[in-house]
């Protein structure tokens, strides 16, 4: 196997197409027990009702750090701040939940 190098821009970008498409190009249809072993192993993660219920519906203060954020902001950053930020993300969190809607993103989308 010989490597050869690519120099121009669109040789690159077309190498980078390849790559990603095929490493994230589906290998086939998993069922989702198959899809579980894959991720998970053995053992399926699977809540069960009750737990499934404990997850829905309004949250309070108290629930804070019980998940991974998806914001860029690190943990710490509501740690520290938490005092200060707390009523204002609930209350923001809730009505997300109220509306069925997790973003003004989302909003804007619907919308138009």
């Amino acid at each position: 196997m010989t490597k050869e190098f690519i120099f121009s821009d669109k040789e690159i970008l077309a190498e980078c197409e390849f790559f990603f498409s095929k490493l994230y190009s589906s290998q086939g249809d998993l069922t989702e027990s198959e899809f579980s072993k894959v991720f998970f192993g053995q053992k399926e993660n699977v809540l069960s009702d009750d737990q499934q219920n404990v997850c829905e519906g309004v949250l309070n203060k108290n629930e804070a750090g019980k998940s991974p954020e998806t914001d860029a902001l690190p943990a710490e950053f509501y740690k520290f701040f938490w005092n200060d930020i707390s009523d204002t993300l609930v209350k923001a969190l809730n009505y997300g939940y109220e509306i069925r809607q997790l973003s003004a993103g989302d909003a804007k989308k619907r919308d138009n």
